[in-house]
């Protein structure tokens, strides 16, 4: 019926709104490829990238809270 739809519809927008946090943090993110080598660096003894990575991830957590 059309009320079942509606319904659905309903709660497939307040899934996909809750989520949102998930669609502006990503792009934002640094990316694998910088993290992967961050890691690298890290376990030769440099954890400088990994520490600018984990303050950007940290600004971004910030900026864009779970709801």
């Amino acid at each position: 019926t059309w009320a079942k739809i509606q319904e659905h519809l309903a709660t497939m927008q307040a899934e996909f709104d809750a989520l949102e946090y998930q669609r502006l943090r990503e792009p934002k993110y640094p990316s694998i490829k910088d993290v992967t080598v961050a890691l690298a660096e890290k376990a030769e003894g440099d954890s400088t990238m990994w520490d600018e990575i984990s303050a950007k991830r940290a600004e971004v957590k910030e900026a864009h809270p779970k709801p």
